[in-house]
C-alpha cells in the first residue's frame, strides 16, 4: 500500500471534525479529495502530516506519519486550492517576489 489509514480522526477540543476514517491507496492508483468548501478536505491532510491526527494511524510508503513526518513529506505531492497571488513567485526570506507577468515588449519581427 502507498497510503493506509486506520481509524484516523481529528478533534479540536470537544469538537470531532473527522470521524474515524479508514482507506487504502494502492501503487498505481490515482487518489484525490474533492468536495465543496467546508467538507473537511483540508482537515484530512493528516496523511501528509498536517495536522497531526488526534487518534488512529496513517502510513505513507511504509512510513508512520507521526514518527517519520519528514520522510512522508518528501514522498507526497499536495496541490492547494489557492496558491500565491497571481503574478508572483515564492522567494527566499528577505527577498521581494519577482513578477511573472508576461513582458509588454514584443520581440522584433523581421519583415520580408
Amino acid at each position: 500500500m502507498i497510503i493506509e489509514t486506520g481509524r484516523l480522526s481529528r478533534a479540536f477540543g470537544e469538537r470531532t471534525v473527522v470521524d474515524p476514517l479508514t482507506f487504502r491507496v494502492r501503487r498505481g492508483e490515482i487518489f484525490g479529495l474533492l468536495g465543496p468548501n467546508g467538507a473537511g478536505k483540508t482537515t484530512i491532510r493528516m496523511p501528509v502530516t498536517l495536522p497531526p491526527p488526534t487518534s488512529g494511524a496513517a502510513r505513507v510508503c511504509g512510513f508512520e506519519v507521526t514518527r517519520a513526518a519528514q520522510e512522508v513529506r518528501r514522498r507526497v505531492g499536495y496541490a492547494m486550492q489557492q496558491v500565491s497571488p497571481m503574478g508572483t513567485t515564492c522567494s527566499p526570506a528577505g527577498r521581494r517576489p519577482r513578477s511573472r507577468r508576461p513582458s509588454t515588449t514584443s520581440p522584433s519581427r523581421a519583415t520580408a
